[in-house]
């Protein structure tokens, strides 16, 4: 298995606070738990950014320079970071090599929802599974869901769950039972789930039931249909004599297309998401996530004709995209399993 990237820079990060110790006061391991990691907000800033100057300077910027120098020479010494900026904000903006993110995909393939937090670098705190008492109202069969599918997912990694009482708001949702009489319930479920629970308030089965790219009920699992479909059409091609699928080794897994890079960066942020999603206790963070990769795939699947075109059978590259496909399958796939939801035909 390949190092997860966000464990790394954590470690770095650690080792810098642990260096600075005399210059800042503040607990080094908590700090780094504590930090902001995501992708910034202009995609151009970077791959990752993080506020860990903000958190040890706060608005000393005399200081924030000085720590800075500290933190860019000790993270530019990982293989995988190309460079890191500080911006005039104080954030620090990482950019990792773009050959790196294919190299995860295979761990992503073997490790699915788990993808990233087997390093115990990766401190968590215990879920908060708020159960509600009743589900006749779509607020509270909301609740319910997200937390049986969070719950299932804290286990999944390790994560421990403290048990605490749920107080529904004063503003009720839609019936439940009226809602399940105009859409199923699989469909309802993802549906709701997958958007805030002002949707569960003011619900509508036309666009819970919408077949549309933008419609996580229809997305996901018309995406896994053809993925399916695709590898099922050039599963010849990987199979070797022992009828093992074997892909070319994983430092092999190189691509030239921009669209590939972005997907493979995307499926690796993975843990970012489903982090936000316990902390918060909202399953839309991680849907939210999905729904970014259903759009991804179909940029990709329209940009290459792949249907139509030689782009699952070219010789040298087929493996690495059949690679990334598998990849989008497992992280979708997995995230329906958690939530009780299999790949029905009703949806397509």
């Amino acid at each position: 298995m390949s190092t997860q990237y966000l464990s790394v820079i954590r470690q770095k990060m650690e080792t810098v606070l642990n260096k600075i110790a005399p210059l800042v006061a503040c607990d080094a391991e908590n700090t780094v738990s504590q930090m902001v990691l995501r992708p910034p907000k202009n995609p151009g800033w970077g791959d990752l950014c993080t506020n860990i100057l903000l958190m040890v300077c706060s608005d000393d910027e005399e200081m924030c320079e000085k720590i800075a120098v500290e933190f860019i020479d000790e993270l530019e010494q990982i293989d995988f970071v190309h460079a890191v900026k500080l911006s005039k904000s104080g954030y620090l903006n990482l950019h990792i090599k773009p050959d790196y993110w294919g190299g995860q995909l295979l761990d992503i393939c073997q490790e699915g929802i788990k993808y990233g937090f087997k390093d115990d670098l990766v401190s968590m705190e215990p879920f908060i599974a708020m159960m509600p008492t009743n589900t006749d109202d779509l607020v509270s069969l909301r609740q319910q869901w997200t937390v049986e599918a969070l719950s299932k997912l804290a286990k999944a990694i390790g994560c421990g769950i403290s048990l605490q009482n749920w107080t529904p708001p004063e503003q009720r949702g839609f019936s439940s039972k009226a809602a399940i009489s105009k859409c199923s319930e699989k469909i309802l479920k993802l549906s709701i789930v997958s958007n805030s629970a002002d949707f569960a308030v003011k619900f509508s089965p036309f666009l819970a039931a919408d077949r549309s790219y933008d419609n996580p009920a229809f997305s996901f699992p018309y995406v896994l249909a053809r993925i399916d479909a695709l590898l099922s059409e050039h599963a010849s091609d990987t199979i070797g004599e022992d009828g093992v699928i074997s892909p070319e080794p994983i430092d092999a897994v190189n691509f030239t297309k921009e669209i590939e890079v972005e997907l493979a960066k995307h499926l690796c942020h993975w843990p970012i998401y489903l982090r936000k999603a316990l902390v918060q206790g909202d399953m839309s963070y991680l849907t939210s996530f999905l729904q970014e990769t259903t759009l991804l795939f179909f940029r990709l699947y329209q940009q290459e004709k792949i249907q139509s075109s030689d782009y699952l059978s070219e010789k040298g590259y087929k493996n690495a995209r059949k690679l990334l496909l598998k990849s989008v399958s497992a992280q979708i796939g997995g995230c329906l399993k958690l939530m009780g939801i299999d790949r029905a035909e009703e949806f397509i």
